[in-house]
């Protein structure tokens, strides 16, 4: 049997059209494949500079507000400043303080550090007929010699109202005797009205 038509025999025609691909319909994979990779590299990077960058850190040691006597000394109850690699910065730390405590009212101390900011209040008032008084047992100021051992002569604390506080005193601050330095030692008291007290001993290191 005989066919007129003419049959197509290129089977490379055939093959080409088997093998074309569709790439439309994988464009919104490759898109969301792509903003994938962005997300991930970005969390990486955000990752990274968060770890490498330094957070400051300012403690203050006793209360964030105090209330002094007026025409009474303040002592500093101190503070502490640190980064999150855990070096000790507290002699980087800047102290404003406008404190007046010949004058009554309310006053702020601010420490400072890079970024970092804290402040403590101070409150003044007018200081009675008899108040809280911390009376230090030896001297003042006590000269030791590096090696010497230092042992505290002692203290009371009395007040009109509250009577014998002297249980009730919290000492800060440190000596140490194997090197040179001036180191201070705060006695402080709170009485019942929320008052501070406090007296300072100073012990040279030579």
């Amino acid at each position: 049997m005989y066919f007129n038509e003419k049959e197509d025999t290129n089977i490379d025609n055939e093959f080409k059209n088997n093998k074309k691909i569709n790439l439309s319909k994988y464009k919104k994979y490759f898109i969301i494949g792509g903003i994938v990779i962005f997300v991930l590299i970005l969390i990486v990077l955000i990752a990274i500079l968060l770890k490498n960058k330094t957070n400051y850190y300012i403690t203050l040691e006793g209360l964030d507000e105090m209330t002094i006597y007026q025409g009474t000394s303040y002592n500093e109850p101190g503070y502490k400043a640190y980064d999150n690699k855990k070096n000790d910065l507290t002699q980087q730390v800047t102290v404003k303080n406008n404190l007046d405590t010949d004058t009554i009212g309310t006053y702020t101390i601010v420490y400072s550090l890079n970024n970092k900011r804290i402040i403590r209040t101070v409150n003044v008032v007018a200081k009675p007929d008899f108040a809280t008084t911390i009376h230090l047992s030896g001297d003042k100021n006590i000269y030791l010699k590096v090696g010497d051992s230092f042992t505290d002569p002692g203290y009371t604390a009395i007040d009109a109202i509250d009577g014998d506080l002297t249980d009730k005193v919290t000492i800060t601050g440190s000596v140490d005797t194997s090197k040179k330095g001036v180191y201070r030692v705060i006695y402080s008291v709170v009485n019942s009205s929320g008052v501070t007290a406090s007296e300072t001993r100073t012990i040279i290191v030579e």
